[in-house]
This record gives C-alpha cells, sequence and structure tokens, in this order.
C-alpha cells in the first residue's frame, strides 16, 4: 500500500505552510507529497516554495486550474492511492490514516469523503460528502449544519475534492479530473463518473480535516 497527497497552490502560501506542517504530523507519513503551484504571483507563495524540503515541488507556467493541476501530479504517480488536500484543509494527526485504511477495509469502493469541519469553529460542519439532485444541482451534505452526535461511515454520492483519496487505477482509468470545469464541481462530476463505473464513495467519519473555504 502506497499513497500520495497532492497539495494545489494559487496565491496561498501562509496556508500551504500550516497545511504542510499538519501533514508532517500525521501517524501515517504519505509515501510521496507533491505540492504543483498554479502559477502564482503573491510573494508569499514564492517564498514558500522555495522554502519546501519535505516535499515535491511543480511550478506551472499557467494557472491550469484545480482538475488540471491534480491531473498533472497524477501523471508522475505510481502510488496505490492519491489523497488531494486543498491548501486551507489542515488534518488532524490520524487523518490520512484513517482514510487510509478505510480504502484497504473497504475494496468496492473508488473514492473516499473526509468530515470537513469549519476551522474557525469545529461544532459546525463544512462538508461531509457531496450530494447531487436529480435536477443536477449538487451540494455539500450538512454544509453549515450542527455536528452530528451519530455521524456514521456510510455511501454518499461523492467526495469533495478538498480532502478525499481516490484509487490512482481508477483516476486514471477514467481520465481524471475533467479540466474543462477549471475551479469547482470537477470532484462532483468524477464522482458521477466513478458511480457510473460501479465504484461508489464512501464517507469516513473519522478522517477529520478543519478546513477553511471560501
Amino acid at each position: 500500500m502506497s499513497v500520495a497527497v497532492i497539495i494545489v497552490n494559487y496565491n496561498s502560501g501562509a496556508l500551504v505552510s500550516r497545511c504542510l506542517k499538519s501533514l508532517s504530523d500525521q501517524t501515517l507519513c504519505a509515501d510521496e507529497l507533491i505540492v504543483v503551484d498554479n502559477a502564482s504571483t503573491d510573494p508569499g507563495s514564492q517564498s514558500m516554495l522555495d522554502a519546501i524540503t519535505n516535499a515535491t515541488v511543480i511550478r506551472s507556467d499557467v494557472n491550469l486550474g484545480y482538475g488540471g493541476a491534480i491531473n498533472l501530479a497524477v501523471k508522475k504517480l505510481t502510488t496505490d492511492y492519491i489523497v488531494c488536500l486543498n491548501p486551507d484543509a489542515f488534518p488532524e494527526p490520524d487523518w490520512l490514516e484513517a482514510i487510509v485504511n478505510a480504502a484497504e477495509v473497504h475494496s468496492g469502493y473508488g473514492s473516499f469523503a473526509s468530515l470537513m469541519l469549519r476551522d474557525d469553529d469545529n461544532s459546525i460542519v463544512d462538508g461531509a460528502g457531496d450530494e447531487l439532485h436529480f435536477s443536477g444541482i449538487p451540494w455539500r451534505r450538512f454544509h453549515k449544519r450542527t455536528l452530528p452526535d451519530n455521524l456514521q461511515t456510510e455511501p454518499v454520492f461523492s467526495a469533495c475534492a478538498g480532502a478525499a483519496l481516490y484509487r490512482t487505477s481508477l483516476f486514471n482509468q477514467l481520465s481524471g479530473f475533467d479540466e474543462r470545469y477549471f475551479m469547482y464541481v470537477e470532484d462532483i462530476d468524477l464522482g458521477f463518473r466513478l458511480q457510473l463505473a460501479g465504484h461508489p464513495c464512501l464517507f469516513v467519519s473519522n478522517a477529520i480535516v478543519h478546513h477553511i473555504g471560501s
């Protein structure tokens, strides 16, 4: 079992530094850690990228969008799992171990969603997997609701790519994220294609990150 974590940065230098620190404190260390910079222009990003010693840095000359940046990184990977993590998402120490363990145990699932709590108020859910209405409108499950006492690990429609695990073989088989979305709902689209291919998504209630969001 091997896992790579991918962070996409665009003008978020200070946040990436905090995110990388949280990854260094994990009970399970990633086999590979990649930071893709989408042609950031802020001074904070440049100094942050220059200071990174514990990750591979890929600098794009243009802003590829979120899905494009993830796809670029995946082309360089041979790990069993890829994990997408937003620069403003800060995992609890056992997050990576929890979501990888779920993937190892639940072999029938193709993707795995984290419990995302608001960074400024951990009693409020930022997202617990994504859902899709039959009309085509997606939403983040339990968004802005008080954290339920009985939240369970259970199937959901798809994973928010702000903190999600995918089986690399399936990701490549389905050609990864559709780069035409550029930013947002590329994860819903991939989740839909995984569902159609017979590989549903599992929400992992004990894989917890604290998310700033926007």
